[in-house]
């Protein structure tokens, strides 16, 4: 109910009314106690991206999806990683690379299955196609990165078995 009544603010309100009058509502919740209200921050943040000027979007959006990574709850992790994962599709430079290629390397190795899921399902495809979409050489390169990262990950576990 929240969000609906958010979106349809942001829907009638314009770009300068998202970002200085909803956008804040968000910053002033993502400290809050309960894990729900954080939660609905990065909901709200990803679902108020169409609606904002993609510079802003980059900038506030992915700050306060980054901030909410530090959560110390799975699930709002998971949400913000989901969120990051849709403003990557709107992103139209490559500045950001290196850090979706840092979440993806780290996030894919949590031991909370939330976050994996989120990964595995929203920021890999997602970081795919937007890195598609700017140059073979992006996808040379994360293909190159994440396989490595793959192989040192297979080896360690390989290497933690006990012998039989």
């Amino acid at each position: 109910m929240f969000l609906l009544f958010r979106l349809s603010n942001a829907d009638c309100s314009g770009p300068l009314r998202v970002e200085s009058e909803l956008l804040p509502l968000c910053w002033g919740q993502m400290n809050e106690k309960h894990v729900e209200r954080r939660i609905l921050v990065a909901e709200t943040a990803t679902a108020l991206l169409p609606y904002m000027e993609v510079d802003i979007a980059s900038s506030l959006v992915y700050s306060v999806l980054t901030q909410l990574l530090d959560d110390k709850e799975d699930v709002v992790v998971a949400a913000a990683l989901k969120g990051l994962a849709f403003l990557l599709c709107l992103l139209q430079n490559d500045e950001k690379f290196d850090s979706y290629l840092k979440f993806i390397l780290k996030y894919i190795k949590s031991t909370c299955e939330t976050e994996q899921i989120a990964v595995r399902q929203f920021l890999i495809p997602c970081f795919a196609y937007w890195s598609l979409q700017r140059s073979e050489d992006l996808v040379q390169n994360a293909v190159f990165i994440i396989v490595q990262h793959m192989d040192h990950l297979l080896k360690e576990s390989i290497s933690s078995e006990p012998n039989e």
